[in-house]
């Protein structure tokens, strides 16, 4: 499963995770706020 979508949050990834995504797409979180990058990257292998 691939959610995409609202992820722009630490808090919602891990919900997106929790409720079975295996993968998850961010685009505007990133544009938003680079150092967010450094808050997911233990899922790094799973997000798109």
């Amino acid at each position: 499963i691939i959610v995409g979508g609202g992820i722009r949050s630490f808090e919602a990834l891990q919900n997106a995770y929790n409720a079975g995504a295996d993968m998850v797409v961010i685009g505007t979180a990133f544009e938003q706020n680079m150092s967010f990058l450094d808050e997911i990257k233990q899922y790094n292998e799973r997000i798109i």
